[in-house]
């Protein structure tokens, strides 16, 4: 058998072809609760409630499998089964057989996709993807959330969203001027203290339509390693100052476009200030309540559980130059701490978001489409209409709106995120044409030294999707 290698949970057409023994009938039906690609968990469960299932074994292809239960589960080899099933009281009274074929029809296409981009890059480490229409979605699940630990990806995995978050955090900006919080035109200085700040670091000048495309002219704080290696916000309290005690940038003039996530934790500081209530408050009564994103968890304000995040890596011999290797190394292996933790302390507005890659592709599809209901229709189109000055072949970086930026494949394009950090490589996006949202969710670095590109699986996905 071969060895586990990608959890997904997909509809089956199944044809049965039952065959009775003695003198009573045991019906099946067949449900395929978890999927692991080359080696599919199938769940059989007898359907006749009057069968005595403590007086019941099962045999798969003639093997005794379980016994004393309602339900087998079994492991199987291939990606295209077929299977003899049979159950039988012990004292031989009654028995029932039933030989499965199981294919997946509904999602061929996307399964082949994300199957071809494994095979590809050899991916060892969490992928997680998620495809979702207005009546339709797909989920699959791959590889180890740690090669330290070797712990498998399955459907109850999360990853951190790193910049995606943004976008929840500028859909909420947008709806709080929408209702009259704020102004585009609103200076920081004109919201919160300017004592908070080193004005030779932030721009105090900077406007809320400047924070939000990245024109502030403030540095990035995100790059500073120290924020690794000090760990201030796990043997320390957390505040959001202190995360941007890590800018160590000189500000640029306004209208410089510099790609910040401090950008963010200021926008976070502003809406808990103009609301009085905390960013994660806000995120769960505007958006995640009403849309069902329950599992959806904003660090460091909502309680975490960091056993379920996938841990990200990197190739040792990249510029982080841990050494020659050319394996993928565990993060947590490199820096001293509590690093997943720490990861979420520091990103807070701009990146702290932890879930699944199915409540990603739900929350882009129902920020962006027409047939979404995140934002009233005049935000998504202010947001949308943002990106407009991107064009194809232009540095993808000037596309950033107020809500994500626009990239293109071929003659069509995408609206949405990126979510890169040290270790992973995520993205979601919204395709008008299809009428689809895509979040891929990954725990490796990004597409250096012959790493996966998401953006290769996003147009794969894209082109079954047409077809």
């Amino acid at each position: 058998m071969k060895r586990a290698h990608s959890f997904f949970s997909i509809f089956f057409s199944l044809i049965l072809v039952s065959c009775a023994h003695e003198n009573q009938d045991i019906d099946f039906f067949i449900e395929c609760e978890k999927t692991i690609a080359w080696n599919e968990v199938i769940a059989c469960t007898i359907k006749d409630n009057d069968v005595d299932c403590g007086n019941i074994v099962w045999y798969v292809d003639g093997i005794e499998a379980a016994s004393s239960s309602s339900t087998c589960r079994f492991h199987t080899g291939e990606r295209e089964l077929r299977h003899s099933v049979s159950a039988k009281y012990k004292d031989g009274s009654a028995s029932a057989c039933n030989e499965l074929f199981i294919y997946n029809t509904k999602h061929l296409g996307l399964l082949k996709a994300c199957y071809d981009f494994i095979d590809k890059y050899d991916i060892q480490t969490a992928l997680s993807v998620s495809v979702k229409t207005k009546d339709d979605s797909f989920d699959f699940y791959t590889g180890y959330t740690s090669l330290k630990t070797k712990n498998i990806c399955t459907d109850e995995t999360c990853f951190y969203y790193y910049s995606i978050t943004k976008t929840f955090v500028s859909a909420l900006i947008c709806t709080l001027v929408e209702e009259n919080y704020l102004s585009f035109d609103d200076k920081i200085s004109d919201v919160l203290d300017e004592n908070l700040f080193d004005p030779s670091k932030i721009n105090l000048n900077a406007t809320i339509e400047q924070l939000l495309s990245h024109k502030s002219g403030i540095g990035e704080y995100a790059t500073n390693y120290k924020i690794f290696l000090n760990n201030p916000f796990v043997s320390e309290e957390w505040s959001p100052i202190k995360i941007l005690d890590f800018v160590d940038e000189d500000v640029l003039s306004d209208g410089n476009y510099v790609y910040s996530s401090a950008n963010y934790i200021i926008l976070g500081m502003i809406a808990e200030k103009v609301t009085g209530k905390k960013l994660s408050e806000l995120l769960k009564s505007y958006f995640l309540n009403s849309l069902s994103l329950s599992t959806l968890k904003l660090s460091p304000q909502d309680t975490i559980d960091y056993s379920l995040i996938s841990h990200p890596h990197v190739l040792a011999n990249t510029s982080l130059n841990f050494g020659k290797s050319k394996e993928s190394v565990d993060v947590t292996s490199l820096f001293p701490g509590s690093v997943m933790e720490l990861i979420g302390k520091s990103s807070w507005a701009a990146g702290g978001f932890a879930g699944k890659s199915a409540d990603g592709a739900v929350w882009i599809y129902e920020l962006f489409s027409n047939n979404g209901s995140a934002v009233s229709d005049s935000v998504r189109e202010l947001i949308l209409h943002s990106t407009d000055e991107a064009y194809p072949g232009c540095d993808e970086l000037s596309s950033f709106g107020l809500c994500g930026r626009r990239i293109f494949y071929k003659n069509d394009f995408f609206v949405g995120s990126y979510g890169r950090s040290v270790g992973s490589n995520n993205l979601a996006f919204y395709n008008a044409k299809s009428d689809a949202a895509f979040c891929i969710l990954t725990s490796s670095n990004s597409d250096e030294n012959g790493n996966p590109d998401v953006y290769e699986l996003l147009c794969s996905l894209y082109e079954k999707i047409q077809n």
